[in-house]
């Protein structure tokens, strides 16, 4: 995990320093089979051909980056959401299970592709009754629900922008969010309504003027509504309204309006990150970055997600990866059923749905794994002995591109295992950069699934890159899995990385290209003499790194408030820079050290990716879950 740069003579002058400082990834904290290299745009001094050449996929039909989807006449989300409504109607769309008189939670309820659209109609039109103006905020503070989809496509129809909050911070931090991103409604669940309610009485709230509660209203709500202030306060401010969705929804049925979707340029979404050691800074994503995007990944997982497919949604929508999946199930007509709220329940709510995608991040499978490492060393002498060579057998079988060759096997042995998630999950969608191969290597033994790595970040409108199914072939090929004779560790992958190769080939909707690192941007230091480390004689383990840059109709408008930052995100040309540490793998896959502000330099030319540490470290000692150096 060291990286050593040589002395080479300073840097030309005028050579830019890396000036994007974003925090990590919301999943952190909360949790070339591909693609085709065109002309390079410069030369970095070197003649190094990783750097300045810009890289696409294969998917680009002629070479032209994905913006749209003209074949189903789709430019902003609401007409996506309108052809998969004309496509797949009657189909099933959200499932919810409701909790019964005993207290147990029963089977899924399903609402139509039509229903879903009636409701969105009605919601839509209620809240322009309200008050709420074109181009308002509209904050979501619940957790993943039938609701909170009705209520971001009505802003998607209506012209309204969508603001997800998080709803597992505290009150102080979505005090924040709220007056950062200056919404005028708020859509909430019941536990929040008092606190927000609170928040108004003391003036904390100036520019919300209507409170949705999703669930119906009970006394104290109404009571505290009551208690506040409600006089007019000279400024034209009108008072607080407060109001359940079921009422919400009859409004808007007898008072309906036709939809009027804004321009593909319009802002669509502000999305925050979760992070609590500073002020929020949002994005502000306009409708074509999310269409393009949506577009982009429906493009890359044809063989994926498809009208059969079934997905569970517990990762926070708030998180622009289960966001983008969302948006995606949508638009290919796959059922999406919601977890019941519950994190200790979420297995049962995996085996009663049953769902052949599961999208999450790597934390909730880390934990899978470490439980069944713990039941495994229990078990007798000859029964493990069994299930070693039953490990082996199908690691073999993966390798050949057989995952479904050994049924007795699977039967047998890790039967129990596939109950426990429902049985049908065919594919992985895992968003990490750092994706432990012993995680991966449990979940297509056991379940075998397709496991794919993805990457992204709200400032790219969602996903960045995307493993495939042909990346998961050449991985095969490639003798990602251990041999039939393997000398015996059960969980043995030889002198490979702790950490996943690659996160796959960009996205059609993106171009990448990697540049040369200024050391001053990773905590280098002038060695007293004027001479520097070069920038473009970075390497890791043979490998030459560089920022990564991307440039698309998924890049993002700007942070909301910062025009500032905003100016320092982009050069001249309109790349983003990412401040990520990349490299290219072997089979051209984009491959992530870490965030460019996270690297130490202990001692000498030696640099440390603390976030690389961290994340091994994580992994495989149950005892580690952070680590922090002072």
């Amino acid at each position: 995990s060291y990286w050593r740069m040589p002395r080479l003579p300073a840097p030309a002058e005028g050579e830019r320093a890396s000036a994007a400082d974003d925090d990590d990834d919301d999943d952190e904290a909360a949790e070339a089979g591909g693609e085709r290299a065109s002309a390079a745009e410069g030369d970095d001094g070197g003649g190094e051909a990783i750097f300045h050449s810009v890289r696409r996929s294969h998917l680009c039909a002629g070479g032209a980056l994905v913006t749209d989807d003209e074949q189903l006449g789709v430019s902003v989300v609401y007409e996506a959401l309108l052809s998969a409504v004309h496509r797949y109607g009657p189909r099933p769309c959200l499932g919810v299970r409701e909790q019964e008189a005993d207290g147990l939670w029963g089977p899924y309820r399903w609402s139509s592709y039509d229903e879903l659209h009636k409701r969105v109609l009605g919601v839509g039109s209620a809240l322009l009754r309200l008050g709420v103006q074109v181009g308002d905020g509209v904050g979501l503070l619940c957790d993943n629900c039938p609701e909170w989809v009705v209520v971001e496509q009505a802003c998607h129809a209506f012209g309204l922008v969508s603001v997800p909050l998080w709803f597992t911070v505290g009150v102080g931090y979505v005090e924040k969010l709220l007056a950062d991103s200056g919404v005028a409604a708020v859509v909430c669940g019941e536990r929040w309504t008092g606190a927000l309610l609170r928040l108004a009485e003391q003036s904390k709230l100036p520019a919300v003027r209507l409170i949705v509660q999703r669930e119906r209203l009970q006394y104290e709500e109404l009571a505290l509504h009551e208690s506040l202030d409600r006089s007019d306060k000279g400024d034209g401010r009108t008072a607080l309204k407060l109001y359940d969705l079921p009422f919400v929804e009859q409004m808007g049925e007898r008072h309906r309006r036709p939809p009027c979707p804004p321009a593909a340029s319009a802002l669509a979404t502000i999305v925050y990150r979760w992070r609590l050691d500073a002020d929020p800074v949002g994005c502000r994503l306009t409708q074509a970055n999310l269409v393009a995007s949506l577009c982009a990944l429906r493009l890359s997982t044809r063989a994926v997600v498809s009208e059969a497919s079934v997905h569970l949604s517990y990762v926070p929508l708030a998180h622009i990866f289960e966001r983008s999946v969302l948006l995606l199930c949508l638009s290919s007509g796959a059922a999406v059923g919601f977890y019941h709220g519950v994190q200790d329940g979420l297995l049962n709510d995996l085996r009663v749905l049953r769902p052949t995608v599961l999208c999450g991040l790597p934390g909730a499978f880390r934990l899978l794994y470490r439980k069944y490492r713990t039941v495994e060393r229990h078990f007798f002498p000859l029964y493990r002995a069994l299930v070693r060579w039953a490990w082996r057998r199908k690691r073999l079988a993966l390798a050949q591109r057989r995952p479904h060759s050994q049924p007795i096997v699977d039967r047998l042995f890790f039967g129990d295992i596939n109950k426990s998630l429902g049985g049908r999950i065919e594919t992985l969608l895992v968003c990490d950069r750092d994706l432990d191969e012993e995680v991966r290597e449990f979940l297509q033994v056991t379940l075998g699934a397709t496991v794919l790595a993805t990457f992204g970040f709200p400032e790219a409108g969602g996903l960045v890159a995307l493993q495939t199914l042909q990346d998961d072939a050449a991985n095969a090929a490639a003798g990602a899995f251990g041999a039939d004779g393997d000398d015996g560790q059960f969980y043995r992958w030889g002198a490979r990385d702790a950490v996943a190769d690659d996160v796959g080939p960009p996205l059609p909707c993106n171009e990448c290209k990697l540049v040369p690192i200024s050391p001053a941007a990773l905590g280098a230091e002038d060695d007293g003499d004027g001479a520097h480390h070069a920038a473009a004689a970075a390497t890791f383990e043979g490998e030459r790194y560089g920022e990564l840059y991307l440039r698309g109709a998924n890049s993002f408008e700007g942070y909301h408030g910062r025009a500032h930052l905003t100016a320092e995100a982009y050069d001249a040309e309109r790349w983003l820079k990412t401040g990520y540490v990349c490299t290219w793998g072997a089979r051209g896959g984009l491959k992530i050290l870490g965030k460019r502000n996270t690297f130490l330099r202990p001692e000498g030319e030696q640099f440390v990716s603390a976030q690389r540490l961290e994340s091994i470290y994580a992994h495989r000692c149950p005892m580690v879950h952070q680590i922090w150096i002072h």
